[in-house]
């Protein structure tokens, strides 16, 4: 074999590792330290495997909910039962896509011309690995047409264990979800996440005083990576 010939394979190798890399990535376990120390939730379910509605289901009875979480708590257990809404919530359940979002009009609500809404979404995806699922939920509020943060907002991972039937709440940095923006003197953006009703993708907005900085996390079959849009 001559020389050219050698440097040539070696390339094709190196180019066939690079190119496996995101399907190994894809396809390793999760690391034990991604888990917080709450305790595992049981998700009950019919026939093969847990829907979006088992996952809020299990979820809305974990634990009790505070303010805007009660409320949509509240709400799901009024869909269940097929009870009127409160005035001014909504829920959107799409079987389909795996897709649930709450909703709440302050001014429909109350009638005080108070111009706030808040959001609740949840959606799932099927992991690689074939032995888990991971369950999101997500808050987001808007206050006279801009994203506010509150202590509710932002979302939350869960990592369902489809041998155990339970799922537990890990770190978005475990599964490449986690997003910040960068300060602007005393400015701090606010970051908003929206749960995909269609695809797989995770849109992101960053909300600056002055502009807003769009970004997609992408899901590759286990876990996330940011791209600019």
């Amino acid at each position: 074999m001559t020389n050219g010939m050698k440097i040539i394979r070696g390339w094709l190798v190196v180019a066939a590792v690079w190119l496996s890399c995101p399907v190994v990535w894809a396809q390793q376990t999760y690391p034990k330290d991604i888990y917080y120390d709450d305790p595992p939730i049981p998700v009950k379910f019919k026939g093969g495997s847990p829907g979006i509605k088992d996952f809020a289901t299990a979820y809305f009875k974990s634990d009790i909910m505070p303010e805007i979480w009660g409320s949509a708590c509240d709400a799901w257990k009024n869909y269940l039962r097929k009870t009127p809404q409160e005035k001014g919530s909504k829920i959107l359940f799409d079987a389909k896509n795996g897709f649930i979002r709450y909703e709440f009009d302050a001014n429909e609500a109350y009638g005080d011309g108070d111009e706030e809404k808040d959001y609740i979404e949840m959606c799932y995806w099927n992991c690689a690995d074939g032995k888990h699922k991971i369950f999101a939920t997500n808050c987001k509020c808007e206050l006279n047409g801009k994203h506010v943060m509150t202590e509710y907002c932002g979302p939350d991972f869960y990592l369902y264990d489809n041998a155990r039937h339970t799922m537990c709440r890990i770190a978005s940095e475990g599964i490449g979800a986690y997003v910040s923006g960068e300060s602007e003197g005393s400015n701090i953006p606010v970051v908003v996440y929206s749960l995909p009703r269609k695809g797989k993708n995770i849109g992101i907005i960053i909300q600056y005083d002055t502009r807003n900085e769009k970004k997609q996390l992408v899901w590759d079959g286990m876990r996330f990576r940011l791209n600019q849009e």
